[in-house]
């Protein structure tokens, strides 16, 4: 929860940080969305059984992928995840650089916002690294869950079958 919380404020303030500079940004921001929701097509998700959903589901995977890291595909992360948030902290160290050379007049909320942007990203990323050092399962387990079970289909499987039909 904490590196969730401390990752997406930071990367929130930085992207209002960036639109403070500029309008324009939103348009920078609606190529970040893109992007990733290019990515995320890229990888061949399949889990709407219409293509029209299967979008729908991709470009909602693009908004979530804009503020944090999210298993898109349920598969090893490690790389994937190390690249975003290389990624991530080049936004979060772009942003109070730019607001600091473009409107210099405005030290106080650049040394506040860069401090809770700065102090976030370490307190989350920290957070994140503690997780997958000493909490994560590190062994395989070949127990089946109710999202891909072994052929038996649960009541909530079913309900989600149903749903997810045209």
């Amino acid at each position: 929860l904490l590196y969730k919380l401390c990752t997406i404020t930071s990367h929130i303030l930085s992207y209002s940080l960036l639109l403070i500079l500029s309008s324009y940004s939103s348009v920078a921001l609606v190529l970040l969305w893109l992007l990733m929701t290019t990515f995320t097509h890229l990888l061949h998700t399949n889990f709407c059984s219409s293509k029209g959903l299967e979008l729908i589901y991709q470009a909602v995977m693009g908004v979530i992928l804009t503020f944090t890291f999210f298993n898109v595909k349920g598969q090893d992360t490690k790389v994937l995840m190390t690249i975003y948030y290389i990624f991530n902290f080049l936004i979060n160290v772009t942003a109070p650089v730019l607001l600091a050379l473009l409107k210099p007049e405005q030290q106080t909320l650049l040394l506040v916002v860069g401090c809770l942007i700065g102090g976030g990203s370490v307190l989350g990323l920290g957070s994140l690294i503690l997780y997958y050092l000493y909490l994560h399962p590190r062994e395989k387990s070949c127990e089946a869950d109710e999202v891909d079970g072994m052929g038996k289909e649960t009541k909530s499987m079913r309900r989600m079958r149903i749903f997810l039909q045209p």
